[in-house]
C-alpha cells in the first residue's frame, strides 16, 4: 500500500467548494447565550480582573510624585534666585545649606525632599 497515494485520496475527500457555503453570522448576545450566558462566575472574574489591572496603577503612578525633584532658590539669605539642581550639588558634594533652600511655592513635600535625594 502506497502511503502517498492514500494521503492524496484523503485530501481530495476533504476539499470543500467554499462558493456553495453560506456563512453563518452570529452576534455577541447569541454566542453568549450559546455558551451558557453571563452569570455570577463571569461577573466575579470580571471584577477580579478589573481590580488587579487597575490596582497596580495606584502604586506605579504615585511614584512619579514621590520622586519629583524640587525647585531650588540659591544665593545668600534675602537675595535668593531660582537655580538648577546642579548648582546645589556640585561634583557630588552638596554646597553649604545656608546658600540654598527649596522653593516650596513650586515644589511638593515628598521623598526627595525628606531624604535630600537630589
Amino acid at each position: 500500500m502506497d502511503i502517498n497515494r492514500t494521503s492524496k485520496k484523503s485530501e481530495e475527500e476533504f476539499l470543500i467548494d467554499k462558493s456553495t457555503i453560506d456563512p453563518v453570522v452570529y452576534n455577541f448576545d447569541e454566542l453568549l447565550d450559546a455558551s451558557g450566558g453571563f452569570g455570577r462566575m463571569q461577573l466575579y472574574c470580571l471584577i477580579i480582573c478589573f481590580i488587579s489591572l487597575n490596582g497596580t496603577n495606584y502604586f506605579s503612578f504615585t511614584l512619579s510624585f514621590l520622586e519629583l525633584e524640587p525647585k531650588f532658590l540659591c544665593g545668600p539669605e534675602g537675595n535668593r534666585t531660582p537655580c538648577e539642581t546642579s548648582a546645589v550639588c556640585d561634583n557630588g558634594q552638596i554646597i553649604s545649606r545656608d546658600m540654598w533652600e527649596i522653593d516650596w511655592d513650586n515644589s511638593i513635600h515628598n521623598w526627595m525632599t525628606d531624604m535630600e535625594m537630589f
